[in-house]
């Protein structure tokens, strides 16, 4: 009896083993299971040449993508190019005529792939020059844009020169700089290696013929327009065009400044400075009031058959429902008296660059520019003005500045 039940708890033990250890075996088979392993690998390129002091990374793909174990080791079997073993990010030293291999290995399994490397000078064979022409004004800087040929090319060294510096000047970065006008200046840049070039014209304004064009001076917010003249009731009155227009209220242009030097309107929130101040420079600008005439002028001699350019920035900014942006608008070239007219430049509204003013009110702001050629030598008028629009639709708050009127270079 006794030997029976010895026998059977040796049977127990014996049967929970078993047990145990199968389940042992099947937890490691999940394991196991888990695990995709590396079977292989690839590199994206198996020949290459590059240029001294190239740095890239090297890229090579593991087979197959999923594999659990994504370790790749990085080696190069020449000094000249240096690799990092586990980036895979290269620099190639110095030129060398040796071909070098640079290889990827996988931790898994040791599966490898290689490059054959070549470093070489790459030659230049040519320059492109982005600009072709430019138009600039004495003061002014605008840097040149160049592509040395090819890409690969080891010497990308260049050499910027001017032919007429004293018209436009260029740096060692191709960045010119307008001097005196009018003029012309022709800027050529030459490859360093090669010889090769390209040239851009230069074309330098006469300096701005309209004295105080940005109304900065003097510096202060209640003094007058100075060297400006205001346009008087009697103009508005006999202009051909502007009789049927009412002249009540009529106001003289006063200048605005806010607190900030960014050209916003200040007594009843005209403008955001984002919508003005972002394509102007200083504090000061022109405000004729909503609802009422207003207009600025000053006399310019011109010479014939001389082409001269002239631009403003003008906003607009509606007060209420019974006024609107006008379609009729112009920058006036005119005889001295202002009652000849030589040219007119129409200010254009362009319905999709409204914006809301931080009043909550329609804002709008345009530059008008424009060219003119007189026939004869003689004095010119120059002149912004606003009419007053009877209600509804009466004439809207105006803003003006940054004017300018120069002689273009033949």
């Amino acid at each position: 009896m006794k030997n029976y039940m010895l026998m059977k708890k040796i049977q127990y033990f014996l049967m929970a083993a078993v047990v145990l250890l199968t389940a042992q075996c099947k937890d490691d088979n999940d394991e196991t299971e888990n695990i995709i392993p590396v079977t292989g690998i690839s590199i994206q390129k198996t020949e290459l040449r590059v240029s001294p002091g190239l740095k890239m990374f090297m890229r090579a793909n593991i087979i197959p993508e999923n594999a659990t174990n994504q370790t790749i080791m990085w080696s190069s079997d020449n000094a000249v190019v240096e690799i990092n073993d586990k980036t895979g990010e290269m620099l190639a030293k110095t030129k060398s005529n040796d071909v070098i291999t640079i290889t990827a290995r996988t931790e898994d399994g040791g599966f490898t792939a290689s490059c054959r490397l070549t470093v070489m000078e790459f030659p230049v064979t040519g320059i492109e020059l982005l600009e072709e022409e430019l138009l600039i004004s004495p003061g002014n800087k605008i840097a040149l844009h160049i592509t040395v040929l090819s890409e690969m090319a080891s010497n990308k060294n260049v050499i910027w020169t001017s032919d007429n510096p004293a018209v436009a000047s260029v740096n060692a970065e191709g960045e010119v700089t307008g001097v005196n006008g009018p003029g012309i200046a022709n800027i050529k840049v030459t490859t360093e290696e090669g010889g090769f070039t390209q040239s851009c014209v230069v074309k330098v304004t006469s300096d701005n013929l309209l004295r105080n064009g940005g109304f900065e001076d003097p510096d202060t917010n209640t003094a007058p327009c100075l060297n400006w003249e205001n346009v008087s009731n009697a103009w508005f009155n006999n202009y051909p065009g502007y009789e049927d227009y009412t002249l009540s209220g009529f106001n003289n242009p006063g200048r605005v400044n806010d607190y900030a030097d960014a050209f916003m309107f200040t007594g009843n929130g005209a403008f955001f400075g984002s919508n003005y101040a972002n394509v102007l420079e200083g504090k000061y600008c022109v405000r004729i009031m909503v609802n009422n005439a207003g207009g600025l002028y000053q006399l310019i001699d011109v010479k014939a058959g001389k082409k001269y350019w002239f631009s403003i920035f003008v906003g607009f900014r509606l007060n209420s429902d019974n006024e609107s942006f006008k379609s009729d608008e112009t920058v006036k070239i005119l005889s001295p008296d202002g009652m000849t007219t030589y040219h007119l430049e129409p200010v254009v509204f362009d319905e999709s660059k409204v914006f809301m003013s931080n009043g909550n009110r329609p804002a709008y702001v345009v530059k008008v520019e424009g060219t003119f050629t007189p026939d004869t030598d003689m004095q010119v008028r120059f002149q912004f003005d606003q009419r007053h629009y009877p209600g509804p639709n009466s004439a809207p708050l105006c803003l003006f500045d940054n004017c300018e009127f120069r002689e273009m270079p033949e």
